[in-house]
């Protein structure tokens, strides 16, 4: 199932990037190793994004029997995801007549085939199909779903129809929030949060970046109930992203000073304090505020550098002290030992933050993408090679997906042929499969290829 998973992102990004054989081949590859009797609910989304891909390819037989294929494994399940997978799956396959047969009157149905009607090209067909969902329908309380709502003003908004699409918009926000009623549990950020940054984010894939403002500044009032200066401080992040994001660029930068002020009363763990800070530096960095971000990697370097590095070591102790073999264990100690002398020498952040982080891959990965955002080009270079070298490290703080994550950095950082020259050796095959998917999906979004746009596996 994990190799098909792989597969299949590997065709969608094939044919993002417009290569169609490629694609076509990838995709046929993936569906060879899958027996139609082994396919279970979780893999629908798969058969459904491999459909696009041999449709847009020109594979019109295959994208058919695909479905089909589809089509028998959604016929096990009995949920309305399963509904929508063949409904969707029957648009992207060309046959559009049979997939608003199976929408009925259903507007979460009819707009999932506007959507892909809308990524075809074709916005006037999709207003047509827009205009078969009814306001009796849209006024059933199954309707009234803030996520859903969400969805459907997005194509609208698309497809042209921003008056509708607008409305929906504010529709879903009112809900997402409570519908204007008063808070009543000081724990109601847990419902209500999550649900506006769903709003916004579709508000801002639509291209609707005054909505996505309106309703993050809702979200903001949510964010700040955390009872714990962490947690808030980590609610302010997502929201100040959110805002560079809709291009609401004074926004963000006035969130993430809100949230650094707090981040500086953080009590206790100087890991996550430090962790904050760099989420920080990395939004101000994306959102072109190379000053703050600079003074946030000074501040971290300043005030916390001993404290996190103090506790990595330790962490890095106990996993040396837990290696079995001798001669790997004496040669981790040397390592460590090494590190700890560069560690008292460092000097500002620019390397000082590299050495204090070194053994942990994806706090050097974020380091890297900062310097090359602030037009520190050879310094991430090297960040990002030490990246590379702390997720082959048996006491590094990393996990399976490291490479994965340190490549998707590289290349959105324009880095990718390094990354291509270290991903291509990894021993492992998936590692090295996933890692390549993922300076694939770097350039991509580089370029402004919006990935989602064609499939949520490619995102």
């Amino acid at each position: 199932e994990r190799r098909f998973s792989t597969l299949t992102r590997i065709a969608v990004a094939q044919s993002l990037s417009k290569d169609p054989a490629a694609a076509l081949a990838t995709a046929n590859q993936a569906l060879s190793i899958t027996p139609s009797d082994t396919i279970d609910p979780s893999m629908l989304d798969e058969l459904e994004a491999l459909i696009a891909v041999q449709f847009d390819a020109g594979d019109r037989t295959g994208a058919g029997q695909t479905l089909k294929r589809l089509v028998q494994a959604a016929g096990k399940i009995k949920r309305d995801s399963a509904r929508l997978s063949v409904i969707s799956a029957q648009a992207r396959a060309g046959d559009v007549g049979a997939a608003l047969t199976s929408a009925g009157q259903s507007p979460l149905a009819l707009a999932r085939v506007a959507e892909i009607q809308v990524r075809a090209g074709d916005r006037s067909a999709a207003l047509t199909t827009l205009r078969r969902i009814s306001a009796a329908a849209m006024a059933t309380p199954e309707q009234q779903n803030a996520q859903q709502l969400a969805y459907i003003a997005s194509v609208q908004f698309r497809a042209g129809d921003q008056r509708n699409g607008a409305a929906n918009f504010a529709q879903a926000a009112r809900i997402a929030s409570g519908g204007g009623q008063p808070v009543a549990s000081p724990m109601a950020f847990l419902t209500h949060l999550p649900r506006l940054q769903q709003v916004a984010a579709a508000q801002t894939l639509a291209g609707d970046g005054k909505g996505a403002s309106k309703t993050l500044e809702e979200a903001l009032r949510f964010a700040r109930m955390h009872p714990d200066d962490a947690g808030r401080s980590s609610n302010l992040n997502v929201i100040a992203r959110a805002f560079a994001e809709a291009g609401d660029r004074a926004a963000a930068i006035r969130v993430l000073r809100e949230a650094r002020a707090i981040t500086n009363k953080v009590a206790g763990d100087h890991n996550q304090r430090s962790a904050l800070l760099l989420e920080i530096a990395e939004i101000e960095a994306e959102a072109g505020y190379v000053k703050e971000a600079v003074e946030t990697l000074d501040h971290l370097w300043n005030a916390m550098w001993k404290a996190t590095s103090k506790q990595m070591i330790q962490d890095a102790e106990t996993k040396i002290a837990s290696i079995r073999d001798e001669r790997a264990k004496t040669q981790a100690k040397a390592k460590l030992n090494d590190l700890v002398g560069k560690l008292k020498a460092a000097p500002h952040w620019t390397t000082g933050l590299r050495v204090a982080f070194a053994l942990g891959s994806d706090w050097l990965a974020k380091l890297a993408a900062i310097q090359a955002r602030v037009g520190n080009h050879a310094e991430a270079a090297v960040t990002f090679q030490q990246a590379v070298e702390a997720a082959s490290m048996p006491f590094g703080a990393t996990d399976p997906f490291s490479f994965e994550r340190i490549a998707l950095a590289q290349a959105r950082a324009g880095h990718w042929q390094a990354a291509f020259q270290w991903a291509g050796k990894l021993a492992e095959p998936e590692a090295r499969a996933v890692s390549l998917l993922s300076i694939a999906r770097g350039i991509l979004q580089r370029l402004g290829v919006k990935s989602c746009e064609f499939s949520t596996l490619a995102c």
